[in-house]
Parts: C-alpha cells; sequence; structure tokens
C-alpha cells in the first residue's frame, strides 16, 4: 500500500468518521457478492452468464441481469429454475470463510446486511463465538432478541424466497415488507459501509434508490468500497450527490492501479479502513466488544480468546495477555 501522503484526504476523513462510528455502535454494513468470491461463489455476472450459456445467450449486456434469471424461470418452471439456482450459488456446500468475512466482523457492528444467499457470515460469527440473529423473512422481524443481526435481505434458500430474477424485483415491497422499512429505517439514521459490490449489481441499485428516497441534508454519508475498476471522477462525483463516498481500492494501491484479484483489493481496502492509529484505539475496540457481555456472571477463556484473536492477542492458560502475531487458533 502506498504511503500515508499519498492517499487522498477524504480517504483519511472517511477512515476517522468510520472508526468514530464503529466506536459509537453507529456503523452498519451492506455485504455483497464480492466478499464471498475468494470462498467460491459467482459474482453476479458469473452467474447470469451461467444461466445465459444454458439459454443460448451468449452477448449479455447488465441492463439484462434480471432478465436473463427471469427468461429461464419462464421457459422451464419452478421447479427447474430453483434446482439451477441452487446449483450455482452452490447451496449446500459448506465453502470456506475467507479473511474478508471475518475483517467484516473485525468493524464489530450491530447490524449486518447482506444480499448474499450463504451462510459464510453466519459461519464466520460462530467462529469468533459471537450471537448474531438471522433474519430472511419478514415473520422473524417480531423476534428480534439478540444484540447483533444479520438481516439477508434478499431471502435465502432455505426458505425458498430468494430475490435473483425480474419478477422477485417487482414484487419485494409486497414479499418484504417489514424487512424493507426496516432497512430504510436504518438507512436514515446509520452510517453506512458497502462492502463487495459492484455498480452493474442490480440489488446496489435497488438500495442506491432507496437511499436517494430517503437522503436529506442531515443524513450522514455513505461508504463503498469499489474492489473492481479504476478510479472515475464523474462516477465519484455522481454518487456524492446521493451521499455516498467511493473508495477506490486504485487509490490505495502502490501502483496506483486496480488489482484484477477483487478479493485482495477488497482485502487492502479493510485493511487500511481497520488499521489502528495508535494503542489508544485498539484498547478502545476490545473495549466495545466486552461491552455485549457485561451483564454476564463470568466469561470463559475461550470467548474472552474469541475477540482477542481479531487483534493478534490471546490469554493463556496461565492468565498472561500474549501477543499472537500469526493469528494461531487456540
Amino acid at each position: 500500500m502506498n504511503k500515508t501522503n499519498s492517499i487522498p484526504n477524504s480517504y483519511v476523513e472517511a477512515k476517522r468518521l468510520i472508526q468514530e462510528a464503529k466506536k459509537d455502535d453507529q456503523l452498519v454494513l451492506f455485504v455483497g457478492a464480492g466478499v464471498s468470491i475468494n470462498s467460491g461463489m459467482p459474482s453476479w455476472k458469473d452467474a447470469v452468464e451461467q444461466i445465459g450459456n444454458l439459454l443460448g445467450i451468449s452477448e449479455i449486456d447488465n441492463s439484462d441481469y434480471l432478465k436473463i434469471p427471469q427468461y429461464y424461470y419462464n421457459s422451464h418452471g419452478k421447479q427447474a429454475y430453483n434446482s439451477l439456482m441452487r446449483k450455482i450459488f452452490k447451496d449446500g456446500i459448506k465453502l470456506p470463510v475467507s479473511d474478508i468475512h471475518r475483517k467484516i466482523l473485525r468493524f464489530n457492528p450491530r447490524t449486518i446486511i447482506t444480499t448474499n444467499y450463504d451462510d459464510l457470515i453466519e459461519r464466520a460469527s460462530e467462529e469468533h463465538g459471537e450471537i448474531r440473529q438471522t433474519i430472511s423473512q419478514d415473520i422473524d422481524i417480531p423476534y428480534r432478541k439478540y444484540n447483533k443481526e444479520l438481516i439477508k435481505m434478499h431471502g435465502d434458500f432455505i426458505h425458498d424466497n430468494f430475490v435473483l430474477k425480474e419478477e422477485d424485483y417487482l414484487n419485494y415491497s409486497n414479499n418484504f415488507k417489514l424487512i424493507e422499512n426496516y432497512i430504510k429505517s436504518i438507512i436514515g439514521s446509520k452510517v453506512l459501509l458497502f462492502i463487495g459490490y459492484s455498480f452493474n449489481d442490480p440489488d446496489l441499485k435497488q438500495i442506491f434508490n432507496w437511499v436517494k428516497n430517503i437522503v436529506g441534508e442531515d443524513m450522514r454519508i455513505s461508504y463503498l468500497i469499489n474492489a473492481d475498476s479504476e478510479y472515475d471522477e464523474n462516477e465519484e462525483q455522481y454518487y456524492k450527490k446521493l451521499g455516498i463516498q467511493i473508495i477506490y481500492a486504485s487509490r490505495l494501491n502502490q501502483n496506483s492501479n486496480v488489482s484484477t484479484n477483487i478479493s485482495n483489493n477488497l482485502n487492502n481496502v479493510l485493511d487500511y479502513l481497520l488499521g489502528s492509529s495508535n494503542n489508544l484505539d485498539l484498547v478502545d475496540n476490545i473495549y466495545t466488544e466486552l461491552k455485549e457481555y457485561d451483564e454476564f456472571a463470568y466469561l470463559t477463556i475461550k470467548y474472552l480468546n474469541n475477540i482477542l484473536s481479531k487483534y493478534s492477542l490471546y490469554i493463556s492458560n496461565n492468565l498472561f495477555l500474549c501477543a499472537n502475531p500469526d493469528n494461531r487458533r487456540l
């Protein structure tokens, strides 16, 4: 990564504001398909191309991303469609949790909202001993009881309510009334960080449409990590008017060019945003995470180490606080 003095001032300030929101429990993460690519999941583009190939469609414009799945559904029916989507999105296959998923949890967000269908965030949470409730259908909203939540705003395969084809997007407000209203209330009151989205994703267009309608003078700015394209000033200004600051991986890259490896780009930006400027930041971050357990009568070393491991620390069997620079499993 480049030297600090070559990083745009707006990115330095974005990092400060994101870390401040993190500390104040005001940060909400939106997680898209790019986060799971390194674990073996397809991007939106790859998934649609696979469907298009089966329909004999070789050239696909990004405006067709919702139409292609709809074409397949219309031609082959619900059973064949559901079966193919489960295959393409690797339903039932235990994919590996990546460093990106682990770094997402280091932001310690109370709320994570994802348009993905996989269970990688759930498993990353379990790996770190974190209790995070999953909400993937309207009926889950009244039964929220845990401090931390994962909102699967586009459903999942477990409940057979996944949103993918054009018809699903058109009927979204009817099928996910409570979830939509809940997310809109979050958009208007929190700092948002979008991770793993491409500007071609219909998911992003849907969410940005909500942001655009809710934006007001007092709304906090949102942030989006662009990990798959070069810096574009016109694009930057366009989204700035929507209240969204883009953080381009290419502008944090030593060669000022974006890598073709989206996962590497995401990792680089997340490392930058999570980087602590001093030891007080580290202590504050650990303290914020431990506050979740302040009503517990006791806490075992295992759960303490699940938290400390995120910061390359651990408590030994003889109760010493030790460094764990290689982040070994304990």
